[in-house]
């Protein structure tokens, strides 16, 4: 064997019991993150939100759609770090929730610049009508007892919720929130969302691998930081035209 061919040998294996004594490599710096298809206001946000947190954290992003069903599934096989949701509550169950970054809920949809619907509460005496489908109508019914609304007479399945809305015919629409804001996206000089939601709603966390608490502590600490100098907030209101204050995480789930 020439001189050439050993040291190059020698140079190879030196590189090797390099690499072994390095351990395992590091975990991947790009963030691989579980979000609903586009359009909408939900998965427009998921990327906002996510990217600003990846930036944040020192993190590159990358996005995989994955049904908010499929999505646990995934974050355990190791396809996707994070997922956005949204998801029940027992899906947080072997897996690391972070700090909730939004709600979910029955928001209302008024005419813009109508200025005697400044919040739900004012809905008091007004006429309401439903936003989507028939079986929607329940909770029509939910929001204007609790508002001390009138519904509308007009049967779901024979209304123009839009067209009524814009002749004064109701004024407002009950609907749910990704919906409510999908509406006032498409027509931003037609239309806004009256916050906050209705009731108690739904605060809306994304979940985290179970076997990345470091990830969990970064993304965790991350959003913390956009929430304080106020770029969640702003997020929020531009696809949902509503901020939230979403509470503090409650703690690791138990298995």
């Amino acid at each position: 064997m020439g001189r050439i061919a050993i040291l190059a040998m020698a140079v190879a294996l030196a590189g090797a019991a390099r690499a072994e004594d390095a351990g395992p490599a590091p975990a991947s710096d790009t963030l691989r993150v579980g979000v609903p298809a586009e359009p909408g206001a939900t998965a427009g946000f998921d990327r906002d939100l996510f990217g600003a947190a990846a930036r944040e954290a020192g993190l590159g992003v990358s996005f995989t759609v994955v049904r908010p069903g499929d999505a646990p599934a995934e974050l355990d096989a190791g396809r996707v770090d994070a997922a956005a949701g949204p998801f029940p509550p027992d899906a947080a169950i072997g897996r690391r929730p972070l700090a909730p970054v939004a709600g979910d809920g029955d928001a209302l949809l008024k005419r813009r610049g109508d200025g005697s619907l400044a919040a739900p509460a004012d809905a008091a005496g007004k006429v309401l009508g439903v936003l989507g489908p028939p079986p929607a109508a329940a909770r029509l019914r939910s929001a204007a007892a609790a508002l001390h609304a009138r519904v509308s007479a007009r049967t779901p399945a024979f209304a123009d919720p839009m067209r009524d809305l814009a002749t004064g015919r109701v004024a407002a629409l009950v609907g749910s929130l990704p919906d409510v804001a999908a509406a006032a996206l498409a027509r931003p000089d037609a239309y806004e969302v009256v916050g906050p939601v209705l009731g108690r709603g739904v605060r809306l966390a994304p979940l985290v691998r179970a076997d990345r608490p470091d990830l969990a502590a970064r993304l965790d600490a991350a959003l913390a930081r956009l929430k304080a100098d106020g770029r969640l907030a702003e997020m929020q209101r531009r696809w949902f035209g509503i901020a939230f204050d979403p509470p503090a995480p409650a703690g690791p789930p138990k298995p």
